[in-house]
């Protein structure tokens, strides 16, 4: 299944090179990963491994700030607001975020615990729902949200993008090697495991300052739910919950805040 997915992750951007959402610089981004990735090899000396990991970290930050050259990612909606009382939004097909997540998954033998599809799927469905009620409610007595019921133009798209894309990265970076890195770097006790948790859960927090200090607070919260799913149910159950999340809010709610919420 590696083979598969490298090989229809190099069509996917072979065929967006020649659509010219990339240059030949966007090649010096996916190198250095490709090297980062030989790196962090466990047959290699630990301050090589380390070495790796550093280089793999900046060019995440370079990834999830788009930061990095060569990629022209599409904007396909926006900015504009998907409900009239709702901030500009604007829907992106990013091309660099999803290196994350398949960086991840090809380069860290410890980043996925193959569960029965039930136990994940029922585990990221109570995440799910745990947090829709914690977070959601919470933003809706806040005024940061309101009760909206739609189903936008742009619906099939977001899910799409949600759900390939921005899920599958964020999980992979955020559970996937920070939470699962962690437990080993911590020594895989039982207070280890809740440490990790704890450090991962606010590294996805602070990854979301840029919608303010109510939002940063929501994806804590949130990011605390899918690091648990995790633990009981693997990645699978914390992209589950992360989408189901996520769609409860586009098609439920305002999105993505109200505007009197910034004022």
């Amino acid at each position: 299944m590696r083979r598969v997915s490298l090989a229809l992750f190099a069509t996917g951007y072979v065929l967006a090179f020649a659509a010219g959402d990339l240059d030949v610089r966007a090649l010096g981004a996916i190198a250095l990963l490709v090297a980062a990735g030989w790196a962090v090899r466990p047959a290699h000396a630990q301050p090589l491994r380390i070495a790796g990991h550093v280089l793999f970290i900046l060019l995440t930050i370079g990834c999830m700030q788009h930061l990095l050259p060569g990629f022209f990612n599409t904007r396909v909606f926006g900015p504009a607001p998907v409900t009239p009382d709702g901030l500009p939004y604007s829907l992106w097909l990013n091309l660099d975020k999803p290196l994350i997540g398949i960086w991840v998954m090809c380069a860290i033998p410890w980043v996925e615990e193959h569960k029965p599809v039930w136990t994940w799927l029922r585990t990221g469905l109570i995440a799910c729902a745990a947090v829709a009620l914690t977070c959601l409610v919470l933003a809706w007595g806040a005024s940061f949200v309101t009760w909206e019921p739609k189903v936008p133009s742009i619906w099939l798209l977001w899910c799409l993008d949600n759900l390939l894309l921005v899920t599958f990265a964020e999980e992979a970076l955020f559970r996937g090697y920070a939470q699962s890195g962690l437990t080993r770097v911590l020594g895989g006790t039982e207070i280890g495991d809740w440490l990790a948790l704890v450090l991962a859960t606010l590294l996805f927090g602070m990854a979301h300052a840029g919608g303010g200090a109510a939002y940063m607070l929501f994806a804590t919260i949130a990011g605390a739910g899918y690091g648990i799913a995790y633990r009981s149910g693997g990645l699978q159950a914390a992209r589950l919950a992360h989408f189901g999340v996520n769609a409860l809010h586009f098609f439920l709610f305002t999105y993505p805040m109200l505007a009197t919420a910034r004022d």
